[in-house]
């Protein structure tokens, strides 16, 4: 699954997530090793995550353009991805 999901990634990131561990603890998450199901698992709770996070997007959106300083923005699975780790780092404790 690790290089098929990163394949994606590279491929087309603003549509594939890349499955990262404090990701998938923010998820909620536990991969049972790394096969095709356990990345769908991951999509789905993603895409669960993404729609939760509808109606902060527009916000997120902002902040994310102040702190990077950019003029183009990025994409919403991008600034969801940067939300969810940090998450996932907290619940991990690290």
């Amino acid at each position: 699954m690790v290089w098929g999901a990163k394949t994606l990634h590279f491929m087309a990131p603003e549509t594939f997530p890349q499955p990262e561990a404090s990701v998938e603890a923010a998820l909620g998450l536990r991969r049972s090793g790394y096969h095709a199901h356990d990345y769908v698992g991951f999509m789905e709770a993603f895409r669960a995550a993404l729609a939760a996070f509808d109606d902060r997007l527009p916000h997120l959106r902002k902040i994310d353009a102040q702190s990077r300083r950019a003029t183009e923005p990025v994409p919403d699975l991008e600034i969801l991805d940067k939300v969810l780790y940090e998450l996932g780092r907290e619940k991990q404790g690290k």
